[in-house]
């Protein structure tokens, strides 16, 4: 009796420490999809991307401007909401809405307002082409004087980049400050922060031909 008491209780501690391990692993599974959402999810939402994602058959599709589709996606994608189904294994930034067509129905597409994108990249340069006592708030740095190449860039940013080197464009973007994102996303609409050819030309001597921003 003692013997198999003894058996029993080896068999229930065992299956306590298993299930100790499967759930630790699931947690750090979920963590890690947490993180990988949020970096494409967040990179996308930040710079109104559109979105599109198949939920049982139905096809939801949008942006932060026009919809409430990326916050609906959001609870799709995040593991600690209660709409979390762990369907979706990937989120792909494509160039446009026909790549994101082609796509089964478990991956969640986003690409670049097409009417947004030339705005977006003027912002990023303007952002860039701060220099000195531009970076000034309340008689304080606010952050350092950067460069596109200390990103893996290169002038000027195409829409191409904002697709196949959008990793290398959302650290830029996380680089810049509240207040600059802010000014960037304001006037994309109004096609972009406006630079002095001045700066553009300090900028890549190449493009003196190019039209006048100002």
């Amino acid at each position: 009796m003692k013997k198999t008491r003894r058996i029993f209780m080896m068999v229930v501690l065992a299956m306590a420490v298993i299930g100790t391990i499967i759930t630790g692993c699931k947690k750090e599974s979920e963590g890690v999809n947490i993180r990988w959402n949020r970096n494409e999810f967040g990179y996308a939402s930040d710079l109104q991307f559109n979105f599109r994602f198949v939920e049982n058959g139905v096809i939801h599709m949008g942006n932060e401007t026009d919809s409430s589709v990326p916050s609906m996606l959001s609870t799709r994608l995040n593991p600690e909401r209660e709409w979390y189904t762990g369907f979706y294994t990937d989120i792909v930034i494509v160039h446009n809405e026909e790549e994101a067509v082609a796509l089964p129905d478990n991956v969640v597409a986003a690409w670049p307002q097409e009417d947004l994108v030339d705005g977006l990249i003027k912002g990023l340069h303007w952002a860039v082409s701060l220099k000195g006592e531009d970076l000034l708030f309340r008689g304080h740095m606010e952050r350092e004087e950067i460069t596109l190449e200390e990103f893996g860039l290169t002038y000027p940013i195409t829409a191409t980049d904002l697709v196949d080197n959008w990793e290398k464009v959302n650290a830029l973007w996380r680089a810049l400050t509240t207040s600059e994102k802010s000014t960037i996303l304001r006037a994309m609409p109004h096609g972009g922060v406006r630079v002095s050819q001045e700066d553009t030309d300090a900028e890549n001597t190449t493009t003196s031909g190019e039209e006048d921003m100002e």
